[in-house]
């Protein structure tokens, strides 16, 4: 392998990242086996086994032994903002500070 040349199997998980993001895999369906997926990109089944273990553990797939590889909600971007909701029954009965952190 040359000096610089990219890892076969992080090759192989940003491509199926990009499948799972771009919608080729919507969330639910099922990926193509270990096997398939060896064979459509020439590589080997431990390769392939690597990849998806990347992505199984930055939650992009889930790993069910016996059933298959299904496609997950895409993770949210390293740095994306979520929003949470407090609902609560009134403001005077709580702790003014704590709410006015939240």
């Amino acid at each position: 392998m040359a000096i610089g040349a990219p890892i076969k199997y992080l090759q192989l998980a940003a491509e199926l990242r990009r499948g799972i993001r771009g919608g080729a895999w919507p969330p639910g369906s099922k990926l193509p086996t270990e096997g398939q997926l060896a064979a459509d990109h020439g590589l080997s089944v431990n390769t392939v086994r690597r990849a998806l273990e990347v992505l199984a553990a930055e939650g992009s797939l889930e790993r069910r032994q016996g059933v298959g590889t299904f496609a997950r909600i895409a993770p949210d971007p390293p740095g994306a903002r979520r929003r949470i909701a407090v609902v609560l029954p009134e403001r005077s009965c709580y702790f003014p500070p704590m709410i006015a952190g939240i």
